[in-house]
């Protein structure tokens, strides 16, 4: 999968998960919008696991909680 693909594919699933009406944002962190708090931070990761088949570590589930933290380690892992 391309880098931008990747990317763009991350995005929409962003915007899916959270529930986000508007154009996402790739510099977005956790609480910038109104869906994305730890809860949905949480599940999000454990659904971007199940769509790339990659693992997140307990330490990576406390520190990804940004957008562009997430996808270099989803591009990192896949």
């Amino acid at each position: 999968m391309s880098k931008n693909t990747l990317k763009d594919n991350l995005k929409e699933f962003f915007r899916k998960e959270l529930n986000i009406e508007e154009k996402f944002n790739e510099k977005s962190k956790i609480h910038y919008y109104k869906n994305w708090d730890s809860l949905a931070n949480f599940n999000l990761l454990l659904n971007i696991e199940k769509k790339y088949n990659i693992k997140f570590t307990s330490k990576e589930f406390t520190y990804l909680n940004s957008f562009t933290d997430i996808y270099k380690n989803v591009k990192r892992k896949n």
